[in-house]
């Protein structure tokens, strides 16, 4: 087993607003960027989270999309508020089950 052919290298590109996740192994003849549409050259991801009334999370442009409804919970710009002690350290789960 040639141990280098295992080897994974990961690079994450984070910003206040958007992430970037790239790979690379040493048979690959350049790194790749993780496109967030299958077949498409959209790499930037919204560094947006939520969390839906049923303990459900979302990341990114699905957050996005769902930020305006009832019942969530949103958060934007996630480097800044982890930078300055701003993130939630609520309970993970603030909802109850609801049918």
């Amino acid at each position: 087993m040639n141990e280098e052919k295992d080897i994974l290298h990961i690079g994450i590109d984070l910003s206040d607003t958007y992430a970037m996740v790239s790979f690379y192994r040493p048979q690959m003849p350049d790194a790749q960027t993780v496109s967030t549409t299958a077949g498409q050259e959209h790499y930037a991801i919204p560094t947006a989270l939520l969390l839906s009334a049923r303990g459900k999370y979302f990341y990114g442009e699905e957050a996005i999309r769902r930020k305006d409804r009832e019942d969530v919970i949103y958060s934007d710009h996630l480097l800044s508020a982890a930078l300055t002690s701003r993130a939630d350290t609520s309970d993970p789960v603030p909802f109850e089950e609801r049918d």
